[in-house]
């Protein structure tokens, strides 16, 4: 389970390419805590669903050993259209990431998952606002 937030520049449609930075903060039940970030690349391989390529760096806590640097790479694809009034772009995808530790553990993982825009729970809220204003 873990928070992952991006930012992409030079999107001006839905048919740009984009890239930029990522940040993310994961947990393996709890056991573990991992830090990192690195860089997003977006292909437009659809108009609503586009490809996301990132690579970047992490530090991952065990409970006992301290902290190991380590490596990650991710493939997403989902919804994540371009809008023409905000800044903000919703999105909802599938990821697959690999991730390999480069202290002494060298743990190396293959993850898969469903990623969900924290608006998405936010929105009945701002309908329900929006209806009683």
């Amino acid at each position: 389970m873990g928070f992952h937030g991006d930012v992409l520049f030079f999107r001006k449609s839905d048919h740009d390419f984009a890239f930029g930075p990522y940040v993310e903060a994961l947990t393996v039940a709890f056991e573990t805590i991992e830090l990192g970030g690195g860089v997003s690349f977006l292909i437009p391989v659809s108009e609503h669903f586009p490809l996301v390529l990132s690579a970047g760096m992490h530090a991952r806590a065990f409970e006992n050993n301290g902290w190991e640097p380590g490596l990650h790479a991710r493939l997403w694809m989902g919804s994540r259209s371009y809008n023409f009034h905000s800044l903000y772009g919703l999105a909802v995808g599938l990821f697959v990431e690999g991730r390999y530790g480069l202290g002494d553990g060298q743990q190396a993982d293959i993850l898969g998952g469903a990623e969900i825009d924290l608006e998405i729970f936010a929105l009945p809220f701002v309908l329900l606002y929006n209806a009683l204003r």
